[in-house]
């Protein structure tokens, strides 16, 4: 009887330590199966993410944008989410009409953009337009062609000048940031081909642009010049163009559209002012930029 009794201990004991060790084993599986899922989940929602502050003019505002959305700014937004996967914070501190001092002062005074720049991966700037323009529309009237010329060169060293300044005033603030900096483009050129005055000067802007931008610890050019001549991209197109202007002054003051001769329009910008891009005009712009963010940027 005594053996039975320890034969059926014998049994009852393996019994219960076998199923002790089947649900050790079995917890210890599904915990790591959860861990795997769990890491698994991660991965695949793992956001990377960049701030992007956008200051200037006109062109940050994105007059001309037919969707008001804002120009660049949205569609460079669009291409990190799309291309990179990247979620782009982005700012928008552009105001129509503003020069490059007037930029400057606004950096200096506003302390939310100064807080956004500080915590900026990347700031984007386009400015100068609104300088020459006014210049141009101040000195439209003088006859006297070194009078003109003159006034001109002073203009385009206080700009420089402000440039320095503005660039100065975001290092600043991040010294760690990468500054894009745009180019301008002569917007009247389609219509009035004939007058190299304005194309003149707005080379010399972009180069006045791009060479201090070399200047800067990070800091790039972008150029978007190609918007000056629109659809006419080759040599034979603009040649064509040029053959048809009769203009070869006018007043750039009083200037609109009907002023023009030309029968053709700049498919690049908006049809309400022939000034600013439209959607076309704005995309050519942001590719551009994220180019050149790519060939600078590092995102591992």
């Amino acid at each position: 009887m005594k053996r039975i009794i320890k034969y059926l201990c014998l049994i009852a004991i393996s019994c219960i330590a076998l199923l002790a060790y089947f649900s050790i084993n079995i917890n210890n599986k599904n915990v790591h199966h959860v861990n795997k899922t769990e890491q698994s989940n991660d991965s695949q929602h793992v956001v990377k993410s960049m701030n992007l502050v956008a200051i200037g003019d006109s062109l940050t505002q994105g007059v001309g944008d037919v969707s008001n959305n804002g120009g660049y700014v949205p569609r460079i937004k669009q291409l990190f989410d799309n291309r990179l996967g990247i979620d782009l914070n982005v700012k928008n501190y552009g105001i129509a009409g503003e020069r490059s001092d007037q930029i400057n002062q606004r950096v200096l005074n506003k302390k939310n953009i100064q807080q956004d720049i500080k915590n900026a991966n990347i700031v984007v700037i386009t400015v100068g337009g609104n300088d020459l323009l006014q210049a141009l529309q101040k000195n439209a009237l003088i006859s006297n062609e070194n009078t003109f010329r003159k006034n001109m060169t002073k203009t385009l060293d206080t700009y420089q000048s402000n440039l320095n300044k503005l660039l100065h005033s975001i290092k600043q603030y991040n010294d760690n940031c990468n500054i894009y900096l745009f180019g301008v483009y002569n917007p009247l050129y389609v219509y009035f081909a004939n007058v190299d005055k304005i194309t003149d000067y707005v080379n010399k802007l972009n180069l006045i642009n791009s060479t201090t931008a070399n200047d800067y610890k990070a800091c790039h050019y972008v150029d978007i010049n190609s918007l000056t001549y629109g659809q006419f991209k080759t040599e034979e197109q603009r040649k064509s163009l040029l053959k048809d202007a009769k203009h070869s002054n006018f007043n750039v003051k009083d200037f609109s559209r009907e002023e023009s001769d030309s029968k053709e329009i700049n498919d690049y910008l908006s049809d309400k002012d022939n000034f600013h891009p439209n959607d076309a005009g704005y995309d050519v712009m942001t590719n551009n930029l994220f180019k050149v963010i790519k060939s600078n940027e590092k995102f591992n």
